[in-house]
């Protein structure tokens, strides 16, 4: 039997949590391929590990990667440029 205390541990995923940290070490599948779109089509909101994050392709269809969405409420972003409308 678990403790709450070490349940809380091994649960928690969030950004900068132990089990989170190890948790991003391993490759997560997220979204398949095909249901992202057309090239410079609208980017498509995924959540993984407690995380908002945006995928979209590039003008040659290239899956560019993952960002954190730009919103009104927090303007900043990780390294990338992909506005989404709420």
């Amino acid at each position: 039997m678990v403790t709450v205390q070490e349940n809380e541990l091994l649960t928690r995923t969030g950004f900068g949590s132990p089990m989170g940290d190890v948790m991003r070490r391993y490759w997560i599948p997220a979204l398949l391929s095909w249901k992202l779109g057309e090239p410079d089509g609208p980017p498509v909101r995924v959540k993984r590990l407690g995380e908002e994050l945006v995928a979209f392709r590039d003008t040659n269809g290239r899956l560019i990667g993952w960002c954190q969405p730009v919103t009104t409420i927090s303007p900043f972003m990780a390294g990338c440029s992909v506005q989404v409308k709420e």
